[in-house]
């Protein structure tokens, strides 16, 4: 989980960066973005992955309306991802630090 963050924080940066330059790379960005679509796919996390899905798909189409505006819904999302998954690897740490563990049948 750490390295998703780590991960997705610099691409948010860097995606944010790019497209405050005057001249937008948008493969450049909708390639970064598609890594973390990725990401969020192997972490469970669908509603990133579905946003993530659409910046690619306005940045492959050079749409810069859609491209802020899904990008804006990128920080909203990874936001709440990360909220959520903290919470989890909180409770799972009380969980283990308790003297609970899994038992595999």
């Amino acid at each position: 989980m750490s390295v998703f963050f780590e991960d997705a924080e610099r691409i948010l940066k860097e995606v944010e960066k790019a497209l405050g330059q005057e001249c937008i790379e948008f493969h450049r960005v909708g390639d970064q973005v598609h890594q973390l679509k990725g990401s969020s796919s192997s972490i469970g996390a669908k509603r990133f992955q579905k946003v993530c899905i659409a910046f690619k798909h306005y940045s492959d189409e050079q749409n810069i309306e859609g491209c802020f505006a899904s990008f804006q819904q990128m920080k909203e999302e990874y936001c709440m991802v990360k909220s959520k998954l903290e919470i989890l690897l909180k409770v799972e740490k009380e969980f283990f630090a308790a003297g609970g563990s899994f038992s595999r049948k």
